[in-house]
């Protein structure tokens, strides 16, 4: 795990969680071990894990949108 807080500046805007875990559709290059009747469950990642304001995105409250909804507005924003 990195240092780096992956989900500053993001909020659920139905509930207010802000600590997620958000689960956000990434565009990624994944390496997968497959097997006859399916793949294990854990995917290992080859390069960086991206994602834009367009990639679908899920609180375990329930409510999902775009990942743009989940960003809190800049203080120059607002």
């Amino acid at each position: 795990m990195s240092d780096e807080d992956c989900l500053a500046g993001m909020q659920c805007p139905e509930c207010g969680a802000d600590d997620g875990p958000l689960h956000i559709e990434t565009v990624t290059k994944a390496t997968v071990a497959m097997h006859r009747d399916g793949f294990d469950p854990l995917v290992l990642l080859d390069g960086d894990t991206t994602w834009s304001g367009e990639s679908a995105c899920r609180c375990p409250c329930g409510f999902a949108d775009k990942v743009a909804a989940f960003r809190l507005p800049k203080e120059d924003e607002e």
